[in-house]
């Protein structure tokens, strides 16, 4: 009993060592199963551009992901496309150490270099985690323009729900979004000592439907920069948009408000916290202070926001803008900003509903509701045409004009 149990015991010890030689000879490489390539000083490639050069989507689930050790540089001039020759629809960038970083570089020769997914297979999302993004020494150049500036990644061509994605990334030199499609900054740090934190732009048509603006959505983020997020397009015929969220952000904006909003589209922001920003929550203007052209929608936690001023000045390119703003201190910094460029002027609200401020009574009176109060906050000179019941409260204001009743 003794004997047979001994050979037993032999005959399955042989066994598992022949089957652990066998899973040793026919055990594929971890980047030819999972499509997984480690990148950076000691790992089996270097660069990026090597990693991406051998990359392959040998398990044909259309992801391929690059782990990502230390500092790499891309600094080859112009779109760098992380998919190299594969067939794969989604890329992922993951951070392995603590100073894990992509760096986009150039010199001046060198003018633009940015990261895309082109448009020969549709790609259906890029992924950042746990990485710093950096863009040093980027200038404004070409189409990218001051998206340049900023570590950007677009999906030219890719379908109108590609997404890129940055889930607790660093951005020493802010961050410009993907401007056809959608972009996610989650738990994400973005600075910026000179510019904008943050850059949103649309495309426009032609490039795009103008159904399907560019949609971005900010969350769980710190913005802490001399600018803060600014809203436009580089496409001038006002079919440009954008749908922006920010949510549970703080922001620390040293020389704009919060948010500059300079094209049409919706922007909704909850639970954000610019307590440590001089000049406020908000700037909203048309684009290029073109009045033909459509204002944004924003609210603030569900409500409309309060605008302090309404500023018109001409700006050192000699156009004219056309703002309104939340803080009063920003309206008179951009007026004195301005003076030597051309005119200026500060218009205050002249009248308010509950606590929403107009800065004409006529457009009061069109909003008011049936038996309403409006009450005026200045007097006010014109002829004023009122066509339902309302109350107007003097405030100890007059009216210096024609008052038409119909």
């Amino acid at each position: 009993m003794t004997m047979k149990t001994k050979k037993t015991l032999q005959h399955i010890a042989a066994v598992a060592v022949v089957l652990l030689t066998l899973c040793l000879v026919f055990a594929a490489p971890v980047g030819a199963v999972d499509d997984i390539y480690a990148v950076g000083a000691e790992k089996e490639y270097t660069t990026l551009a090597e990693a991406v050069s051998a990359a392959s989507d040998s398990n044909e689930d259309g992801a391929i992901t690059y782990h990502i050790y230390g500092k790499i540089e891309i600094s080859s001039r112009g779109w760098y496309n992380p998919r190299g020759t594969s067939s794969a629809t989604t890329i992922n960038f993951v951070g392995m150490t603590p100073d894990a970083e992509i760096s986009l570089t150039h010199d001046s020769s060198d003018k633009w270099v940015q990261i895309m997914g082109t448009d020969n297979v549709q790609m259906v999302a890029i992924n950042y985690d746990n990485l710093t993004l950096s863009k040093p020494n980027g200038i404004w150049a070409g189409d990218v323009a001051h998206q340049n500036r900023m570590f950007t990644t677009w999906m030219r061509g890719a379908p109108t729900d590609a997404t890129v994605t940055y889930t607790n990334c660093t951005f020493p030199n802010g961050s410009g979004n993907n401007q056809y499609g959608k972009t996610v900054y989650d738990t994400c740090k973005l600075y910026s000592e000179d510019y904008y934190a943050l850059w949103i732009y649309d495309a426009g048509n032609p490039l795009r439907a103008d159904t399907n603006p560019a949609s971005v959505e900010v969350k769980n983020c710190q913005l802490i920069a001399d600018r803060g997020i600014k809203v436009y397009s580089e496409w001038q015929d006002g079919t440009a948009k954008a749908k922006t969220t920010i949510s549970n952000c703080y922001f620390k904006i040293e020389t704009t408000p919060a948010v500059v909003s300079s094209l049409d589209g919706t922007i909704t922001m909850t639970d954000v916290n610019y307590d440590a920003c001089p000049y406020g929550l908000l700037e909203r203007g048309y684009l290029n202070g073109n009045p033909i052209y459509t204002l944004a929608i924003i609210t603030v936690d569900g409500a409309e926001p309060t605008y302090a001023a309404h500023v018109t000045y001409t700006n050192e390119w000699g156009g004219t803008e056309s703002i309104y703003v939340t803080d009063t201190d920003y309206a008179e910094h951009i007026v004195a900003e301005n003076a030597e460029y051309g005119s200026t002027l500060i218009e205050l609200p002249v009248a308010k509903i509950g606590g929403k401020p107009y800065f004409s009574l006529d457009d009061a009176v069109a909003e008011a509701a049936s038996d309403a109060t409006i009450t005026l906050l200045k007097d006010v000179t014109g002829e004023i045409i009122i066509d339902k019941s309302i109350i107007i409260d003097g405030n100890d204001n007059t009216i210096n004009g024609k008052v038409n009743l119909s």
